[in-house]
């Protein structure tokens, strides 16, 4: 589990984190858009660390939406 995307050392350690939750293709989808802010307006062009907060802040909302839907589809 990784607390703070900040401090992550391992490439691998952090694809886990944004491709093991329950909606990968979303997550990969988003994050695409995110990081490449060079070609973004200047409200998407974040610094590295705070990037890493706002995927980590994006999968949180992923979670939370795929339990709500699962909650509110399953019977």
């Amino acid at each position: 589990m990784i607390d703070n995307p900040k401090t992550v050392k391992s490439p691998a350690a952090l694809e886990q984190f944004f491709a093991g939750g329950p909606q990968p293709a979303m997550m990969q989808s988003f994050s695409f858009e995110i990081l490449e802010g060079g070609k973004q307006s200047k409200l998407m062009n974040f610094k590295v660390g705070n990037t890493m907060c706002v995927l980590a802040v994006l999968r949180a909302t992923i979670d939370l939406m795929d339990a709500g839907m699962r909650r509110d589809f399953s019977g």
